[in-house]
């Protein structure tokens, strides 16, 4: 998501060195308090800023169009992270090895189970064969984005 001011653009999007690396380059400043890369407007490559955000998330200012995604896991999943990105949208998340699974906004579990399967020493989420998510606001520029290889799709 972007967000600006007359003097600054601001982003937030999951982690992703790659982007990282590139916001740091062109002039980028991590703001731990919001979760946000600011940028100054006065010095800012605003086309290189969205080759950027299309490279590493899909994401193109220019085409702020959504879908409603239908997504099906067609096998168990052992993800080992302690969130789940599905093309640039963080999907669901835990913070801790005893936390409940927290779903990102516009995303609901219709059918199935996904499991906080964290230790000590390891982060993981399990998803059960057959689980099903609706997302709404799903950006249609990040549907190349989706690895479709774990999962059954349908776009409405």
């Amino acid at each position: 998501m972007l967000s600006s001011t007359t003097t600054t653009i601001s982003t937030s999007f999951p982690f992703n060195r790659g982007f990282i690396n590139d916001a740091k380059a062109l002039g980028g400043r991590w703001n731990p308090e919001d979760k946000t890369w600011d940028f100054q407007r006065a010095n800012l490559d605003v086309d290189a800023l969205h080759a950027a955000l299309k490279e590493h998330y899909g994401y193109d200012p220019e085409d702020e169009a959504t879908v409603t995604v239908t997504a099906t896991a067609r096998e168990f999943i052992s993800h080992d992270d302690r969130s789940l990105l599905f093309g640039a949208h963080k999907i669901c998340f835990v913070y801790g090895n005893r936390d409940d699974v927290k779903f990102a906004p516009g995303v609901k579990l219709v059918a199935g189970y996904i499991r906080n399967s964290c230790s000590r020493k390891r982060a993981c989420l399990s998803i059960d064969a057959g689980t099903t998510l609706r997302i709404t606001g799903f950006r249609k520029s990040a549907l190349d984005k989706i690895d479709s290889s774990d999962w059954d799709i349908s776009v409405a």
